[in-house]
Parts: structure tokens; sequence; C-alpha cells
């Protein structure tokens, strides 16, 4: 039986045999575009791999249970895959086709990326959801990466994505690609359309220094380019503050701090930024729709290394007439428990920016709430949300805290119609007390505000004297309303 496949020798129609991300990108080098040199273990590898070791029927026996199990529980089942997967043997027959392509591609350090069959599609994405693996080296570290890719199938973040979308377990397979590593000075990301505003004539991208992990990990804040797509135009161009760097070790990766002098300096060229947005368009007309594409800088030569269809855009049209407010979100594992948006939703950084600059982990998402009664609602009120995840970061719902004073002083009727206008007077009115101006992200109609001005850890740099009026002023305008 075939296992192993040259990545020039696949395209779009073998999902099947070598999943979305691998067939996506063997597309790419059918495009004759710069894509590394990879093979694929194809989906027939790790079926030989599962009946070698027995493995199905505690397969199945996980599928069926992993719909009516909480987060925690999918964790821990995800933990007894790994381990399972990690005493389990690759076949030799298997073995030895895999270091013999390992030699014929370089023999040196490569990526191992996973590659699922319901991954990278035009409805899913499963964006990290399974595993990939940098500078791998020797040929028991690539065996032994093989079956952690494997493994990935069954993280806890993939099976709750496939319970979202209601693909069914029992038949999800994985392949796994093997790369020729790049040696990146840079590496980035990039959409072919604005995924916050949803404008189709732009194109959004993000550059850190080193390889890409810091960014899509969120370790990182970028440089951020707006461009126009029609003309390569830069239209907007926010230099982040790349404070760490993801590079290579002898073995696999680590996160190194970026000299001073270069946290502030621009990553991309204006040749480089030319270069990206010729690709993109290209890709996004071959495949006929907005992409999601990974790529990284060696030198001067960009390469390709993944490109996956954007699943999830905002409306460019804006609001309809009555239409609530939907916040921003990209990712599943805080799904549960979220309370449909209210008019009155003002969510915002203030204060809790200060605590928790970087993103969090699912266990401070569902613990944060808990620990200071976000999750609580008088049983005789309705209950509203004060705590989302967007985009990685917390924001606390200062709506909420509005109304439940309101509430609690007795100045709001049980309607809450109208409440959104009771909050941009206590807004208003608090600016006019010496609270400062803020900047905003309208994304679908949701109002997400972060506070200025920060300093670089995220705190607030306002005079205190100038937050006390602030607060003071809100709470007046509350009270008056």
């Amino acid at each position: 039986m075939e296992c192993i496949r040259s990545l020039a020798d696949v395209n779009r129609h073998d999902v099947a045999l070598v999943g979305g991300k691998a067939a996506n990108l063997g597309e790419l080098v059918q495009m004759g575009l710069p894509v590394p040199p990879a093979f694929i273990l194809l989906t027939s590898a790790y079926t030989i791999f599962v009946e070698a070791n027995a493995l199905a029927e505690e397969i199945e026996r996980v599928a069926e249970q992993a719909s009516s199990q909480s987060l925690q529980q999918l964790e821990e089942t995800s933990c007894a895959m790994r381990s399972l997967f990690e005493r389990s043997a690759i076949p030799p027959d298997i073995a030895q086709a895999i270091l013999g392509a390992y030699r014929d591609l370089s023999g040196d350090a490569v990526a191992v990326r996973s590659s699922a069959t319901a991954e990278d599609l035009p409805g899913t994405s499963f964006a990290g959801q399974q595993e990939t693996l940098l500078n791998v080296r020797g040929e028991e570290a690539l065996l032994e990466a093989v079956k952690r890719s494997w493994a990935s199938l069954w993280t806890a973040r993939a099976l709750a994505y496939r319970i979202r979308w209601e693909i069914s377990s029992q038949s999800a397979s994985i392949a796994a690609i093997v790369q020729q590593m790049v040696p990146a000075d840079a590496a980035g990301i990039l959409f072919t359309v604005n995924p916050v505003t949803g404008a189709q004539d732009e194109i959004v991208m993000n550059a850190s220094w080193g390889l890409g992990e810091a960014i899509v990990g969120g370790r990182v804040n970028p440089d951020t380019l707006r461009v126009e797509k029609a003309t390569g135009r830069i239209i907007e161009m926010k230099i982040g503050e790349k404070a760490v760097m993801t590079v290579r070790k002898e073995q696999g990766t680590g996160e190194v701090a970026v000299q001073d002098e270069r946290r502030h300096q621009q990553v991309l060229s204006p040749e480089h930024v030319a270069e990206l947005v010729r690709l993109a368009c290209e890709i996004a007309a071959h495949f006929g729709g907005p992409q999601d594409i990974e790529w990284a800088l060696a030198g001067e030569k960009i390469f390709l290394l993944q490109a996956r269809p954007v699943t999830a855009l905002s409306s460019p049209g804006g609001m309809q007439a009555g239409e609530l407010p939907v916040p921003p979100g990209d990712d599943a594992w805080d799904s549960e428990g979220i309370l449909p948006p209210q008019p009155f939703d003002l969510w915002t950084r203030t204060n809790v920016g200060e605590n928790l600059p970087f993103p969090i982990t699912p266990l401070t998402n569902s613990g944060f709430p808990a620990l200071f009664g976000l999750d609580k609602a008088p049983q005789s009120e309705p209950p509203i949300q004060g705590l989302r995840r967007f985009y990685g970061r917390v924001y606390l719902n200062e709506g909420r805290s509005c109304i439940t004073l309101r509430r609690a002083m007795a100045f709001l009727p049980r309607s809450l119609a109208g409440s959104g206008e009771v909050i941009a007077k206590a807004r208003r009115k608090s600016r006019g007390n010496g609270g400062h101006g803020a900047s905003s992200a309208a994304c679908r109609g949701s109002c997400v505000r972060d506070s200025v001005p920060h300093d670089r850890r995220g705190r607030d740099k306002r005079p205190r004297s100038s937050l006390r009026k602030s607060i003071h002023g809100s709470m007046s305008s509350c009270k008056k309303t």
C-alpha cells in the first residue's frame, strides 16, 4: 500500500489521501509558487499504524464519548490518547519508508506539520487544532514527531471543534507533511481580505522576526499592515513592539528576546510587501476565495508555508436594522456558555488589561469569571455576559457593570430597551469630566474598546487624578441619567 508521496505530486483533489493542508500546499507547488520541498506521509500510514497497535477500539470509544464530555474531560481524554500513541510503535516498513524519504529530502532539519482530512477546507479551517513541530533533526526524532503529529488528531481542541461542526470523529484521519525547514529571518501571516471589516479590496498582513510560531501563538506584538489589493499601496502600517522571537535550537525551537534596536524596526521592505501582495492575489484568484496564508522570509526569498480558506468574515455592509451586535471571536474552546449579545454591551480592557495584558489560556478563561463573580447574576434577572475572550485577550463588559449598578439603585426599569443610549450618555459624561478618549475597533457592530494611552506592559499611563475623575464621572452619569 502506498504510504509516501512527494508534495509535488499532490493537488487539491487529494484531500482524502493527504489532508486539507497538504492538498492546498501541493496545489501551490503545481502553480509554480515558492514552497519548500516536502513529502507526505499519507492517511494510509496512519491507518496502518492504528491497526498494527490495536488502537481502533480505543479510538472508537473516545469518538463515541466525546460529544457528551466537558472541556476538562476532553483534556483528560486527549492526554490519555497522546500517551497511548507515544507508547505505540510505527510498523517497521512504514518507519523505513519515512526514513528513506527523509534522507532523500535532506536528512537535516525539517518541519513536521499535521494535515487532517477535515482541515483547511472551505467550511472548516481547524486552524491551530493540530500539531506542528519545527526544527526536527535526526531519524529517531523524526519518527517521534510523526507519532505526535498523528496523536494531535485527538487534542481536546480538535475534538471540541469536530463536535461543534458535527464532524464525525470516527471517520477523521490525518496525514503528516515532512518539509524542509526554512531558516527564516522573519515570518508572518496575511489575509487576502480584511478579516475585521470584511473589506475585499484590502490585504492585511502581520510580520515579526524569526520563525512564525511567536505570531501564531500570540506571544508577540507584530507589525501590522493594511494594503490596497489592486495597487499594493500601504494604507496603514503599525510597527509592533517585537519583544521576542522564535528561533531554532539544536533540536526544536526556543524563544529569545529581540535586540532593543530591532524591536521597533520595520520587518518588511516595500519590495517584500509588493511580492507578498502579488503572491497572495495569485493564490486567492486560483482558489476562488479569500485565503489565510503563512509565509517565511529567508534572506531576500519569500517561501509559502500554508494556505487555507478564510472561514469567518465580518460583513462589509455593517449591521442591518434591528440586528444585535455580534462580538468578534476566533476560537472554538470558549464558545460554551456564551450568552446572546445585548444592545448595551460595551467590551473594554480598562483595568483588566493591566492584570492580563497577554493572550490567556482556557484555564484562565474559565476560572477568571468565577473568581470575581462575573458568571453570577440575581436569579430574578436575566443573565448578562460579564467577560469574553476576543482574539486571545480578556475583555470586561462595562455595560453590564452600569446596568447592574442602576438595577441595584432602582434607577433602571425592568425593560432594558434603550439601555444602549444610557451607556452612551454615561461614557460621554465621563469624557467631559476628565476621562480620556478611546480608540475603537468595530467588529460587526460590537463595541470593543482599548483605552489609551498604555505603556509597553499594557498599563494605563494616565495620571491617577484623571482616572479618579473618569471613574467619578461615570458613576455620576449613571445616577443622573
